[in-house]
Parts: C-alpha cells; structure tokens; sequence
C-alpha cells in the first residue's frame, strides 16, 4: 500500500517551512539542525560480513527503553553493529553513552533527500523504532531499499485518530514487517489500523528496570539503617503536606524518611526544612541518623534500593509519577488519587502492592498497618515484585525478532543470486 500522494507532496514542504519558522525559538532544534550533519558524518563504514540494525527512539525515555534490548542483541552476536538515534538532544545525550552501540545520530527530518543521504551512510540491515516515531517517508523510504522495519513497546499513533492522516498511518503501518504492542489496548486499536492481528509483549522498560535494581543497591549502602526506611519519590507540596504531619504522630525513631522533592530548588528545601527535621543528601554521612532531605537530581532510582516502602508523587496534580522503578526493589508503594492515566499504578493497586491516600488519616492507616508492619510490608512488597517479574524478559524476545527478520531477508537475498 502506497502513501497517499497529498502527503508525498505536501508534508515535507510544510515540515520544512514549520522547521524554519520554529528554529530560531526553540533551542533544542536548532542544536538537532546544527549537530545533525557532524554526527552522521562520525558513523563509521560497515565492517565487511557484518550486520547493522538502526535502534530509533524519540527521546531519553524512549530510548530507556530500548537499553536492555541492545544489550540482549549484543549478547546474542557481539559483533553485531548497532547505531542508535534519537529526535531529540536529550535523547543523544543519553545514547551517546550507552554500551554497545557503534554510533549515535539524529534521526532526519522528514524529508525524502535527507532521510536518502541519511540511509546512503547509516546502511541498517534493520530498522527498529521504539513506541510511536513512525515517520510515513522514512518507512516508505526503508520499504523502497527492502530494509524490514520492526515496531517495539507500540502504542497507536495519535496522528492516525485524524481522520485526514488515517490513511496514510494505515499505509505506513502496513509496510512495517514486525509490529509489538506494549498493551492488549494498543494492540486491538492498531489491529484495526493494519488490518492483522499485532502481539503484545510486556514494556521493555521492565527489564531495563530489573537490571538497575541488581546495580543500584550499593550506591547508598552507607544510609542503611535497622528502622523502615520511607522513600517519598517525586513529591510536590500536595503530597508532602499529607506525608509529613502523619510520619510526625509516629514515635520518634519508628520510621526514617528520606523526601526527594520533584524540583530540589533551594526555595523548595528551605521549606521542607521547616516543616521537618532532616538533613541533606549532600551532607549526609554513615553516622547520619534521623530525615533526610535530597538536595539533587538523579538519585531517586538508588535510594528506592534502601527503601522499605515508597510513596511516589505527583497523585494530586497532573498524575502519579513512574510506579514502575520502585515496584522493581519488591516494596509496598503509596501514592495520591490521580492514578488514571498510569495502567501500571492501577495494576499494581489491583494486585494489593500499591494503596491509593487520598487524606493525612489514609497515610497514618498505611504506615502504621503496612509499612510498620513486617509482614504486611513483606506481602505487599511481594506483590510488586511478582509484578515486575511476571514483566519482564520483552528484551530477549525483541532480539530474537530482529534476528529473525534478518535471517528472512538474508535468505531472499540468497534466493535471487544467479
């Protein structure tokens, strides 16, 4: 099925013009167009008898994602070369330090020579693209050159609920030679926009979280302690004002806290600091006892590792923060009303590991009748894990794919040789 002709001939020019008038205001393009053409100029020539898969992700958490199914193809044929590349600079700042990848680029506009002068030098094999980047030029241009395209963790394009783009995600989807959802939803809603049964395999970001929890355990080893530890991840003020009044009606020493604000803007620790005696990360020391308060970023996926229970933000605002990092250490979860737009958080209070706190006199019953209590905690925390493992291993299973789409295209190159 080819794409429909008003895109062909409409789309890149009004991509291009939207790309000249938004260029100048807005910073992290103008770095995609101005590091573009170095970065793909870096991506070495192919090693003779080897294969290249192309591993594309829109950004960082996109690309999180996709760790855990590089390393697995790395594992399977360490000679494979792998290129990764992403739409945005956070996402380049991310792959250009993961393990195993030959090279690390933008992904090109949407544009047929760019996306031309891209392929000419990146030379995949296969093309796989993580969650929804689907660009309908770049597919048709991948289907041209008979490179198989796989779709991972797929969740359906939101461009294709428009009745004017509907045609051409169909077209575009079609031409994909593998496509995974990350749910029995997504699957159904892009069985119908493909017209074929699509499978589901759990997120990969699963397994990227279970190999963190096997690294992160030592990097706050120090602040272990014999009392419960309560890590309350990702909060705002709306959370803190339930947590910290209840942690102060316990006794004193029944439970340590360590808060880690969403944004540790010094404004931010200041006021903590008054509602709670603590001290902060940056000081804190083997001999620390009492609160703790995290004045950086980047912390919170290893102090989970210390914890005995975790509260995770953001449930009185927009919605809960990821449920997923904290589920993968095997401890009970909290966290605030606002848990809709998370399939994971409502799973995971259906399965009895996360409760739902909605006032202070919630957070008192659950401290005091699961998070002090060991073997209360242990069943709760027993479900996250079972959770989390009954999840995982998409990884391994998305490698076997890839090279089984080689394989097949591999054979039809043999079968047209004279």
């Amino acid at each position: 099925m080819s794409l429909p002709r008003f895109y062909r001939l409409l789309a890149p020019a009004i991509l291009r013009t939207a790309r000249s008038v938004a260029r100048p205001f807005v910073p992290k393009l103008a770095e995609r167009v101005r590091d573009s053409s170095q970065l793909l100029a870096s991506v070495p020539s192919r090693r003779p008898s080897t294969s290249r898969v192309l591993v594309h992700a829109a950004s960082m958490g996109e690309l999180e994602q996709c760790v855990p199914v590089i390393a697995a193809i790395h594992r399977r044929d360490p000679s494979f070369e792998i290129i990764v590349s992403c739409s945005s600079p956070s996402g380049m700042w991310h792959a250009a330090t993961l393990q195993h990848c030959t090279a690390a680029v933008y992904h090109p506009f949407e544009s047929r020579g760019e996306i031309q002068a891209f392929l000419d030098v990146v030379q995949p094999d296969v093309v796989m693209i993580d969650r929804y980047d689907v660009w309908p030029l770049f597919i048709d241009e991948l289907h041209r050159r008979s490179i198989s395209v796989m779709v991972i963790n797929a969740t359906f394009p939101s461009a294709a609920a428009h009745r004017l783009m509907h045609q051409t995600m169909s077209a575009t989807y079609q031409l994909c030679a593998s496509i995974t959802a990350a749910t029995q939803a997504d699957a159904d809603a892009l069985c119908g926009l493909v017209g074929k049964e699509v499978s589901v395999l759990p997120d990969s970001r699963i397994d990227r979280i279970c190999d963190r929890v096997t690294t992160a355990r030592d990097t706050f080893a120090y602040l272990l302690r014999s009392e419960p530890t309560l890590i309350v991840g990702s909060s705002w003020d709306a959370d803190l004002s339930l947590i910290l009044p209840a942690v102060q009606k316990l006794s004193p020493g029944a439970l340590r806290v360590i808060i880690v604000p969403h944004e540790p803007t010094e404004q931010t620790l200041l006021r903590i600091e008054t509602s709670i005696s603590c001290t902060r990360l940056s000081q804190a020391s083997e001999h620390t006892t009492g609160h703790i308060l995290v004045d950086s970023v980047g912390a919170l996926l290893s102090l989970y590792a210390i914890g005995t229970a975790a509260y995770i933000g953001g449930g009185f605002g927009a919605g809960v923060h990821s449920v997923l990092e904290p589920a993968g250490y095997g401890i009970p979860l909290a966290c605030g009303p606002r848990i809709e737009r998370s399939r994971d958080a409502v799973a995971l209070q259906r399965e009895g590991a996360c409760t739902v706190l909605s006032t202070t006199a919630d957070v008192e019953l659950w401290l005091r009748s699961i998070v002090l209590d060991a073997e209360a905690r242990q069943l709760a925390g027993g479900h996250a894990r079972s959770y989390i493992t009954a999840r995982s291993g998409s990884s391994a299973l998305y490698a076997e794919e890839m090279f089984r789409l080689l394989s097949e295209k591999q054979r039809a190159a043999q079968s047209i040789r004279p």
